[in-house]
């Protein structure tokens, strides 16, 4: 029994696209845990301790996996680690902010804005090409996003288009902008750094970042003390984050940029059905049909994977090992023996 778990556990770690929905589902256990948290707790405490808890459970991994390999990684790659820290803690930042302005189901679909912006960039900087189904899928989903987040302009009401809708809206935009550079980043990493070492560069910025803002005050922003509910939910909030996160930089270590992102869409399905359920936030016809175009792009992004990322997805772990070896050797030699071998 032992051993069959075992293989499918294997299996399943191998496996992108089951690591990238696996981590939306956590994901969005994560953002709807926001809600419950009080309104004087700020981002910058919410974000302190999912990270201070998060970076605890990633010295336990390495230490229960007997890995002797440094906890931050290579030196040759330290700038492409601290791109991917960086962008994602503000990315979180921005987000937490969304969630507080907007519904979850909104802010959630505003963040997936990302796909079509990590397509642009992985096509100038990791010369990706995108597919005819990868073009119509990403469409798909970004019309779809539209009419999960149902903009005044669809909805003709422009009297909700309030300054604390328009913030919500905005820190959503640059939400998805962040987040599509950390995820270029750890396509452009691709397997030579381990998950978990790029999971470390995203708690350890985000921890840092925000004791800075704290202590600084920025924003105007001051501690206040979470009562015991708040410790809850932020406690839960850094558990699923981590998963989360571990689950997201190893699906996006063994699919294309675009692909894992899209697949990641699957957050929207998820915010808005516990939005539902927890909060009672309606889900209307608009994003019932958003939703299905959403499916619809991650179905057309799915098909007809290009032949190069098909070899390499079914690499064996003795190549795999053979392209850690070359690490020091020019970063552009190893990433067209990823693409070619």
């Amino acid at each position: 029994m032992w051993s069959e778990l075992s293989s499918f556990g294997r299996a399943y770690w191998n496996h992108g696209i089951y690591c990238i929905v696996t981590a939306a589902f956590f994901f969005s256990i994560s953002s709807s845990l926001l809600r419950p948290i009080g309104p004087d707790v700020t981002v910058f405490e919410i974000v302190a301790v999912r990270s201070t808890l998060s970076m605890v459970l990633s010295v336990v991994t390495a230490r229960l996996s007997h890995d002797d390999s440094p906890l931050f990684g290579s030196l040759g790659h330290m700038h492409l680690l601290f791109l991917r820290g960086a962008s994602g803690a503000m990315a979180m930042t921005c987000f937490y902010v969304s969630v507080q302005k907007l519904l979850l189901s909104e802010a959630v679909a505003l963040l997936f804005l990302n796909p079509a912006l990590v397509a642009v960039l992985a096509f100038f900087f990791l010369r990706e090409t995108i597919t005819v189904y990868g073009v119509l899928g990403c469409i798909s989903s970004l019309i779809g996003m539209v009419l999960v987040v149902k903009p005044p302009i669809i909805q003709g009401d422009s009297g909700e288009w309030t300054d604390s809708r328009q913030l919500g809206v905005l820190m959503g935009i640059l939400a998805a902008f962040l987040a599509a550079v950390a995820y270029t980043s750890i396509r452009k990493i691709g397997t030579r750094e381990k998950s978990l070492t790029i999971a470390v560069w995203f708690h350890s910025t985000a921890l840092a970042s925000s004791i800075i803002a704290l202590l600084l005050g920025v924003f105007g922003v001051t501690f206040s003390m979470p009562t015991a509910t708040d410790w809850v939910c932020m406690v839960v909030i850094a558990m699923c984050s981590f998963l989360a996160q571990l689950m997201i930089s190893r699906g996006l270590q063994l699919e294309k940029a675009a692909l894992g992102s899209a697949v990641n869409y699957l957050q929207v399905l998820f915010a808005a059905a516990l939005g539902y359920i927890l909060y009672g936030e309606p889900v209307s016809l608009l994003s019932f049909v958003g939703a299905i175009l959403i499916f619809v792009g991650v179905l057309a992004l799915s098909v007809k994977k290009s032949q190069p990322q098909e070899e390499e997805d079914g690499a064996t772990e003795e190549e795999k090992q053979a392209i850690l070896a070359l690490d020091q050797e020019d970063e552009q030699h190893v990433i067209e023996l990823q693409t070619h071998k």
